[in-house]
């Protein structure tokens, strides 16, 4: 009866070992955006270069932030927090010039045109600041502060990014990470790897609105997360079978 009930027990005490192998053997199933990596040749492609910079232009639907920066009294006033929807036509309107398209232009460029109809109404020329209120990028993963971050330039860079997101977790894969860019359904994923300092040339690497970040884990930190996991499980194996031996021992 002795030798039968210590059979059962080395049993599953083997079971309970086999089930945490096979656990930690496959750490890489619970990767997130999970997709083949082709390589890194294509950042810096010809079609890459021919880019325009100022990429994330003004679109229907943005909420622009504009302020006078030389404080001209007859501007803006009453406006609440100096917001102004960009409608379907890609125009806005202001406060004594009226509607101005300011669709598929940068911050910049739109700045500029909106200084300047004011100067054609003959008012004392605003210092204009311009802010998109509404572009953002979102970074997920192995990094120490993940969320949501606002695109406040043009030229915001991947680098930029994980400096916001107060750089990498322990747990970071530096040469694994992905960029997801364009329709939700059926996004572009631009594969980066920080341990190439080359990719900092590459142009895809300016975030555009929108744009997903994640930074996979290290597999070894997946696997030691899986350890743990199941050595809740083995622990409790053996406190039943030391329960069952101190039964049959009485």
């Amino acid at each position: 009866m002795l030798l039968k009930i210590y059979n059962v027990s080395t049993k599953i005490l083997f079971a309970l070992l086999l089930f945490c192998s096979a656990g930690c053997s496959t750490a890489k199933n619970d990767l997130i955006f999970k997709i083949s990596e082709p390589g890194l040749d294509h950042l810096d492609s010809a079609e890459a270069k021919k880019n325009d910079p100022y990429y994330n232009v003004i679109k229907p639907e943005h909420e622009l932030t504009i302020r006078d920066l030389n404080m001209n009294r007859e501007i803006f006033t009453g406006i609440e927090k100096n917001v102004f929807r960009v409608d379907a036509e890609g125009s806005i309107i202001l406060p004594l010039i009226g509607e101005v398209s300011v669709g598929g232009l940068n911050r910049q460029q739109a700045s500029e045109k909106i200084r300047r109809a004011y100067e054609e109404k003959e008012l004392r020329a605003p210092l204009i600041d311009l802010q998109i209120s509404n572009m953002q990028v979102v970074i997920l993963g192995e990094v120490s502060k993940q969320g949501t971050y606002p695109l406040n330039r043009e030229n915001y860079e991947l680098i930029d990014l994980l400096g916001d997101a107060q750089g990498f977790s322990a747990n970071a894969n530096t040469a694994k990470i992905k960029i997801f860019r364009g329709e939700r359904r059926k996004p572009e994923a631009i594969h980066v790897n920080m341990r190439d300092y080359s990719f900092m040339s590459s142009p895809r690497l300016l975030l555009r609105s929108g744009d997903i970040v994640y930074v996979e884990p290290k597999i070894s930190a997946l696997k030691i997360k899986k350890a743990q996991e199941y050595s809740s499980f083995v622990q409790l194996g053996l406190v039943l079978i030391s329960t069952l031996l101190i039964v049959i021992n009485r």
